[in-house]
């Protein structure tokens, strides 16, 4: 080994630095410094040291070699991996809220983290608490991400619902807005990547009216705006971190407005929930269709027109996932 070279203690390979020209002691019982990555420095004999290879290693070729660090180091790194938000399987969002822990409320998190697509639809049965599920999701957003902006999109006549239950279970204090002032909000997203919000828009409140894309000067109305603003945009940075589409069967119809919201919704999403208890209501192409708002490029149309597309269904006990 020379002075410059890349060295670990043989007992504790976890601590690795870079070997000095400096020694210490007799000759007989000579020991050279060691400058370690964390900052410290100590003197070891040659013995107690090994030269590390260039060459990348992971955990799993260390422990075939038999290498294995100390407790703390592990910790260490479990930690480290803990705050960088890289452990998918860990759920940062287990008992950060006010909610009684159900195992299964936590499976539709997991999946979500897994999405290539950032999205999911969550189609338990009515009562098993899919709002839980999906506030789990934003709390575990906030924790990983630095999410800083959710919407709320549902009938009209569950926005206070979501507002109390935002509030209460997961400390989130959510406005209820309509088009205009959702629209507001999204343009000072745009300008200012550190806005914060959390809102709640109604379904019937925020969709494109009959004539939102009428050129004329005639005034139009909030809704109008909010559709022209979405269709027009092209977003470097999406300006919403989460949309939530609670009773998301109403975008069923591809030819609906309200289908069209979820369209102009997802473009300006960077992750999205849908929530269902009844995704199917006549036909497959109902489920397909809010599949293919969630990820395009893994349902494309072409696949419903050609008959190539089949649902595949999966029962885990209370919980039905697509």
């Amino acid at each position: 080994m020379q002075p410059g070279d890349r060295v670990r203690l043989k007992a504790n390979p976890g601590r690795i630095g870079i070997l000095t020209n400096e020694s210490d002691g007799p000759a007989s019982r000579r020991r050279v410094l060691v400058n370690f990555f964390d900052g410290s420095e100590d003197f070891f004999l040659p013995g107690a040291l090994e030269k590390v290879d260039r060459t990348p290693q992971g955990p799993y070729e260390m422990i075939l070699h038999g290498r294995f660090g100390r407790v703390h180091d592990l910790r260490g790194a479990i930690t480290y991996y803990r705050l960088s938000g890289k452990l998918a399987n860990l759920i940062y969002s287990l008992n950060s809220t006010n909610t009684q822990f159900l195992a299964y409320q936590f499976k539709p998190v997991l999946q979500f983290l897994d999405s290539p697509s950032n999205g999911i639809l969550i189609a338990d049965e009515v009562g098993l608490g899919k709002t839980i599920e999906a506030g789990l999701i934003w709390t575990e957003l906030r924790a990983r991400q630095d999410a800083r902006r959710l919407l709320v999109a549902c009938p009209a006549m569950l926005c206070e619902k979501w507002r109390h239950e935002l509030n209460e279970r997961f400390g989130v204090r959510a406005e209820i807005v309509n088009a205009g002032e959702l629209l507001a909000r999204l343009e000072k997203a745009v300008r200012d990547p550190h806005e914060e919000f959390a809102l709640i828009a109604s379904l019937q409140g925020i969709r494109p009216p009959r004539d939102w894309d009428e050129t004329d000067d005639a005034p139009q109305s909030g809704a109008a705006k909010l559709a022209r603003f979405l269709d027009d945009a092209d977003f470097d940075d999406a300006p919403l971190d989460l949309v939530i589409i609670d009773e998301a069967h109403y975008l069923r119809n591809r030819e609906t407005k309200t289908h069209r919201l979820g369209e102009f919704l997802r473009s300006a999403a960077q992750n999205m929930v849908m929530l269902s208890a009844t995704p199917i209501q006549l036909h497959n192409r109902d489920l397909f269709n809010l599949l293919h708002l969630l990820d395009k490029e893994s349902f494309p149309l072409n696949g419903l027109l050609s008959g190539r597309w089949k649902p595949t269904y999966r029962w885990s006990g209370c919980e039905t996932g697509f």
